[in-house]
């Protein structure tokens, strides 16, 4: 390998270190003082790097909070990965992976649904939006859903884009309205009754 391509991936891993640093600081800012109390100044200070660094990774204190988001759902989609065991029975697979979302999502520290409070930025809606996170929400699937088809589990003419998408919906309603008396049980009840029968392919067939 030449010294200019190992210097250009050094630039590179260098680029994506400090964009990573000073992400990690601002969540951690904006999670102790709020969004709107954090100053540019506050981020910069906690990630060790000059005001004016800043601005060659993000445009606003905004773009910061939105590109920490969808990083730290990355992240939580590979905490349910490592969390959710790997069920042969696709539906199972699917409820106890959304009833882990409903359960986590609000109590994890990856989730900064408490910094991103007063702006105009919902994180449940932003991860869900997201091309990418739902990519990798797909791949996470894609295995067991092929499995699930070939096996009569499942209609074949679901498709998993749509049924990803159908996810995120149902999870985004529970997170962003919760009800003040549901209690876990119902939550699991109702995950199953409503959403896991719905993709049965015997279900299907007598509809």
């Amino acid at each position: 390998m030449s010294k200019k391509i190992n210097t250009d991936i050094e630039s590179i891993n260098t680029r994506l270190s400090a964009r990573y640093t000073i992400m990690e600081a601002a969540a951690q800012s904006f999670e102790t003082k709020g969004f709107q109390a954090t100053t540019l100044d506050d981020i910069a200070q906690a990630a060790g790097v000059a005001r004016r660094t800043i601005y060659l990774h993000f445009a606003s204190k905004k773009d910061i909070l939105i590109a920490a988001c969808i990083e730290q759902a990355h992240m939580f989609l590979e905490e349910v990965k490592n969390n959710v065991p790997h069920n042969h029975d696709f539906p199972s697979l699917i409820a106890e992976c959304l009833i882990y979302v409903i359960e986590n999502s609000p109590n994890s520290k990856l989730f900064m649904l408490k910094a991103s409070e007063g702006t105009d930025i919902d994180p449940i809606a932003l991860y869900f939006s997201n091309q990418e996170f739902i990519q990798g929400w797909v791949d996470f699937f894609q295995e067991p859903y092929i499995k699930a088809v070939n096996s009569n589990q499942i209609n074949p003419d679901m498709q998993l884009v749509k049924l990803v998408n159908w996810f995120g919906r149902v999870s985004t309603s529970y997170l962003q309205y919760p009800l003040e008396n549901e209690t876990p049980e119902d939550i699991r009840e109702s995950v199953k009754v409503f959403f896991v029968s719905a993709l049965r392919f015997n279900t299907y067939r007598t509809l």
